[in-house]
């Protein structure tokens, strides 16, 4: 079993908002936040995104929040 934790990054003087996916695999991806989508679905395909860049093969993945209001994303063999 595989954790995938997305962060919301806020606005900065020289950047807009961003996701950032990252595991214990020390691996981090980041992303521009696209207003069209949902957050939490962007922050669902950002980590569906990380799996196909670990390439780490499951059969389920659940996905919820945390209660820093982080999402998660557990992937199952």
């Amino acid at each position: 079993m595989q954790a995938i934790q997305v962060k919301y990054l806020g606005p900065t003087n020289t950047r807009g908002a961003r996701l950032k996916a990252w595991a214990a695999s020390g691996v981090s991806i980041i992303e521009h936040r696209d207003y069209s989508l949902d957050a939490s679905r962007q922050a669902q395909e950002l980590c569906e995104r990380y799996v196909k860049k670990m390439n780490w093969h499951y059969s389920t993945m659940h996905f919820g929040t945390l209660p820093n209001e982080d999402w998660v994303g557990l992937i199952a063999g």
